[in-house]
């Protein structure tokens, strides 16, 4: 179905569930989606990111830039081609944003737009060929908290028509809540010295 990821890496970490106040997603690719013409440029693409009121929209480069190090000078190890159906041609890329979030949500909807041109016409950057490619849903499940997965990018074919999977989207996410408010500040028995104090709250 399509509320269920194709391919997941790694075990679940983090607290889990839709209940805080930031949603952190990483972009890391897409695949499967359809390809340019003869005579057409690469396409580009847009993302609007909607969870509940909450809502963004992202325009991803590409190509993607090269990896980023983490600390330690260690590179993120992610195979696209391990999380992905086999025989899909895959396009890295490396987008992060953050988003506050009113109240919990259920899923994140990524509505992915394409952008055509041709390779001839100098006034694509003006006026392009815009289309709305499909919707993906990424259910916001403790499971799936900080784990790398694919997701399908679906559309319907006509009002009545069926869903049809046209690519899929590899992200993760990560969900922070905000720290509740200080109550009961107070300097705990026996540790004041000149220098230090040491301090409890509720």
């Amino acid at each position: 179905g399509v509320l269920a990821p194709m391919r997941a890496k790694g075990p679940s970490a983090g607290p889990g569930g839709a209940s805080g106040c930031f949603l952190q997603l990483h972009f890391l690719g897409f695949a499967g989606l359809p390809r340019s013409g003869w005579f057409e440029r690469p396409p580009e693409y847009e993302l609007f990111l909607r969870a509940g009121t909450a809502a963004k929209r992202l325009r991803p480069r590409i190509p993607a830039p090269p990896l980023a190090e983490l600390v330690g000078g260690k590179q993120e190890d992610i195979n696209l081609h391990e999380l992905v159906p086999e025989g899909k041609e895959v396009l890295r890329v490396d987008e992060r944003v953050s988003m506050r979030l009113p109240q919990p949500v259920e899923f994140l909807q990524v509505d992915v737009w394409e952008e055509r041109a041709g390779v001839f016409d100098l006034t694509a950057s003006k006026t392009p060929n815009k289309q709305l490619l499909g919707h993906c849903y990424v259910p916001l499940e403790p499971r799936f908290n900080r784990r790398p997965c694919t997701w399908s990018i679906v559309r319907k074919d006509g009002p009545e028509g069926a869903a049809v999977e046209v690519g899929f989207l590899t992200c993760k996410f990560g969900l922070a809540s905000a720290p509740g408010p200080v109550r009961r500040l107070r300097a705990v028995q026996g540790s004041l010295t000149s220098t230090e104090v040491s301090l409890a709250w509720d």
